[in-house]
């Protein structure tokens, strides 16, 4: 009597049916949404992270309070 022949299995090479579960690329999705929803839940819950730099309750549009003069940028005019 011949001794048994193990059955083997044809290596993957990487080309898999593409078409063949939608359950991983779900999966995923899911898992996307869920991180989104703990991390929006947990900033909505610690409020402004630096309180003090909300914008001015000036009107719409205008930002900061300067003066206008550039920045201090003066003694670039020779550039």
């Amino acid at each position: 009597m011949a001794p048994p022949t193990p059955t083997t299995r044809p290596f993957r090479t990487g080309t898999a049916d593409r078409t063949s579960s939608p359950w991983p690329v779900a999966g995923f999705a899911v898992l996307l949404l869920v991180l989104f929803a703990v991390a929006f839940a947990v900033g909505r819950g610690t409020g402004p992270v630096a309180p003090d730099m909300r914008p001015p309750a000036g009107p719409v549009g205008h930002v900061g309070g300067g003066t206008g003069s550039g920045g201090g940028m003066g003694d670039m005019e020779g550039m």
